[in-house]
Formats: C-alpha cells, structure tokens, sequence
C-alpha cells in the first residue's frame, strides 16, 4: 500500500486504487502497486524484481536457463530454490542455504544455470528464514512442446495466506493472541480483498467453451486451502507432477492389529498420512481416560459400562497414565503401507501439530531415482511445518520389509512409524499367510527427549516393556 515518490500511501476503493496525497486526483495503476488485501497500513515485504508475486518465468522442458540474482537488501543473505526441480544434474543449483550454496551477501550476485527435464507447475522462492512468507516467491513454468492445452490458455494461480499485520518471524516473537496469529485473507497472485473492502482482485479473462488449464501452486506458509471456482466443473488432471489416471487405492483391515493400505499391482498407488499429536491410554468424547482389565480396556467414566473397542485406544503397555505421542493416521504404528516392487506410489503427508515440523523418512528404499524423497530434514528436504502438506513419490525397486519414522527429532520414539511392505511378485509365501510385526522397547514415563534432560535415575530411564504392533503388558 505504497506506491513511489510523490503517490506515498495508497488506499483502495470499489476495486481500484488511490493515492491519500491531495495533488494527485487520478487512479494510481494496479501494477504500481502491492495492495495484498487491501489494507490501510503497510507491511514490510521482500520482493523479486519489485512485485509480489515475483514475475513468472517460463520456458521449455529440458532447456537451459541461466538466472542471475543479485541481493539489492541492505543487511539480508538471500538463496533461491528452484521447488520441485529436478537438479539432478546440478546439484549446486538447488538454492538451500548452507547445504548446495551459502547465502548471496548484500550486494552479491549469484548466477543459477540448469535444465529442466521435466515439464510442469513449478515455483521459486527464497530459501532463508521467513523470506518467502514476506513476498520472495513466483512461479516457474516448464512447458512441454505438446501440451494438451495450448499455452494462450493456461493461467498460472498462485494461492497463499495473509496475515496483513505480522510476517512469520514477527508472529514467532510476538505477545499476542491466537486471533491475531491467524490468516486475514486469502490471495490469488498477491491480491485479494479484506472482508468488503472491494480491493483490486485478480482477474482471469477466458471465454465461454474454451477449454482451459489453471496452474494452480500453493504458495502459503501455514494452511492447506481449498480451491473451486462457482458453478464449474474442475478436473484435476496433474498434481505434484504426476498425472491422475488409472488411480485406485484399497484400504483394507490386516490380520492383528495392523491397519494398512494395500495397492491393485499394476497401478500408481495414492495413499495419505495424517501426523497428529495424541495420548496413550486417552479415548475420543466422554470415553477420556481409561485402564485395561482382563485384555480389555474400559473407561473410568462411571457412565459407560461397555468395553471400549481396541481399535480406538493406543494402550502400548497398559500403564494407567498417559504419554504425549505423535502419530500417522491417529494410531501407534501408522498404517503399514503395502505395495509390489517396481510400482509407483505417491504419499501426501500432511502435518496437522502446532508446533513441530515432521519429514518423513523410508528406511531401506533405494531413491536412486528420487533423493528429494528421502525424508531426511535439511538434506533431501525442508521440514513440513505445521498445516504444509509434502507428496512423497517414488518407484522402489526391490521387494522386501521395510518401515518409514519421522525424521525430525525423537518423533520416532513418540509413535511415528509404521511399517512399508513391498510384495515380490513371485513371493514363496501367498500374501494372506504373511504377518507384520513390529517389536521395540517401551518407556511409558518419558520419551526420549524427555530422558535426555530429565534429572532421574538410570533405572527410572530403562524401558518398561516390550511392544509389538503398539501392544504389550506391563509385569
């Protein structure tokens, strides 16, 4: 909401803009300005080429492309990543700080060349601190030379949250309420509008019967959102880079206590994990805490007499008092996941805590083919931040068992895990007569995090119990 020299700050009325200085009478541009949402009062912003969002570039799959970026800030490192690239070839391309470059000093110029290999709905951003939530972002298009949808056609869609009064670093310090922490609007390529307040929107021109391909990127920082347009029909035809087609994915109940999704053989499998915060020993509604008896679990609430399904409490050991875990899909192990080798699969992961990152790693998977799917923080990939969501796709190669953990902190040891089975198609043993089983000790007073700066004893820090599939007894 500040435009330069004599046009100072702006204000927006009936969706245009205008200056607050008395001299100038006529509407200031739209591309003059970042209105965001409108608001009457300014935000500090970091930008490329001095918009928000940065301009789109655009080129062909497998063409090279050298992009010169020079860090006009006066006391600011900057990188750019290049999200969702393929650097295979040019891994010092990949603009991570302090992993594939250092930062570009102030001042500094640094020249980014490589060769998309593949075509699809990129982006760029800066890759320090909270940069990119500050406006350092802008999409990057790689056109195949036949797409379906001729390139006058297509329309980039670039869709985040704002917060008009705090960035991200300013929030993680500020003493304020939670209200105030949340989004006041959402922007569509660095527009949008404060609740009536008729600011400049985004405007896409199409034509009725023209068949159109919206290239929509998620920019934000924090919230998954939810995207329509009223009155049409939309078909997803691409996500992540994948195409959709041919796509099923049976969800099933496994023999014991394992909970699982399995994939038809011969198709791209999609499946989800959930990470969500939860408690041992700790039902859902009025069931709240429960004990076992018997080898069966009921609820302390006087009024429920009937025994509690053991498909909806975590028990681990049975100890009568609770333990702050982290989870897949609400349950300790997460579902396993089960799949033929040589078979693509892609896993969105979405990190529902409020205040830890998570990555997810697959323990033994050869990613020759894939090293940004590792899952290993700050090596293979930024950690998803709470409300981000990550898709995992990968191709293993060989069939054998193996298990995915976070790979963030002690999460591991907090109950995320579970088991990752790839089926040979000639297995000696037929699928309906194999069995998971996933055994590790049990501290049921602290995790590991806990243990490592808890002032107990060495024998209040050894395990109580052995758990298989997330079950055992205690004595």
């Amino acid at each position: 909401m500040i435009g330069e020299g004599n046009i100072s700050q702006v204000y927006v009325k009936d969706r245009a803009i205008y200056s607050i200085n008395p001299a100038i009478t006529d509407q200031v541009s739209i591309d003059d300005i970042i209105t965001a949402d409108g608001w009457n009062q300014t935000r500090h912003l970091i930008t490329a080429n001095g918009s928000m969002p940065g301009p789109s570039i655009i080129i062909y799959e497998k063409q090279k492309i050298t992009i010169l970026v020079t860090n006009h800030m006066i006391n600011e490192a900057v990188t750019i990543h290049w999200h969702g690239i393929d650097q295979l070839g040019w891994p010092a391309m990949d603009g991570v700080a302090f992993v594939s470059q250092c930062p570009i000093l102030p001042g500094q110029t640094f020249n980014y060349t490589f060769q998309p290999t593949f075509g699809g709905s990129y982006w760029y951003h800066s890759h320090v601190g909270n940069q990119r939530d500050m406006g350092m972002y802008g999409a990057f298009i790689v056109l195949r030379k036949r797409d379906s949808v001729p390139f006058e056609f297509q329309h980039i869609v670039q869709i985040q949250e704002w917060n008009h009064l705090y960035n991200a670093m300013d929030l993680l310090y500020a003493n304020v309420k939670d209200e105030v922490k949340s989004p006041n609007s959402i922007l569509i390529n660095g527009r949008g509008e404060l609740k009536d307040n008729l600011a400049p929107l985004e405007t896409f021109h199409v034509k009725k019967g023209d068949r159109c391909l919206f290239r929509l990127i998620g920019v934000g920082s924090m919230h998954v959102l939810l995207f329509s347009i009223a009155g049409l029909k939309l078909d997803v035809t691409e996500t992540d880079l994948q195409f959709l087609s041919a796509v099923f994915c049976i969800v099933y109940g496994m023999t014991g206590t394992v909970v699982g999704f399995h994939c038809d053989e011969n198709v791209h499998c999609f499946t989800s994990l959930d990470i969500k915060s939860a408690f041992t020993m700790i039902g859902k509604g009025n069931i709240g805490q429960v004990y076992v008896k018997d080898r069966a679990i009921y609820s302390i609430n006087a009024a429920i007499n009937d025994q509690i399904p053991i498909d909806d409490i975590i028990t681990a050991d049975g100890w009568n008092h609770t333990r702050h875990l982290i989870t897949a899909n609400g349950s300790m192990p997460g579902p396993s996941i089960i799949i033929y080798e040589n078979q693509k699969i892609t896993i969105i992961v979405k990190n529902h805590m409020i205040n830890e990152a998570v990555t997810i790693h697959w323990h033994g998977i050869d990613q020759y083919q894939w090293p940004a799917m590792d899952g290993v923080a700050f090596v293979s990939q930024c950690p998803i931040l709470p409300g981000q969501t990550f898709n995992y796709t990968f191709q293993p190669t060989f069939g054998e068992s193996y298990w995915y953990h976070s790979h963030v902190g002690n999460q591991r040891d907090m109950g995320m895990y579970g088991a990752f089975v790839i089926l040979r198609k000639r297995d000696s043993v037929p699928f309906e007569f194999q069995n998971i089983v996933q055994i590790q000790e049990w501290n049921h007073l602290y995790n590991a995090m806990d243990l490592l700066y808890a002032n107990v004893k060495d024998e209040v820090k050894s395990p109580n119990s052995i758990l298989i599939n997330g079950r055992g007894e205690l004595k």
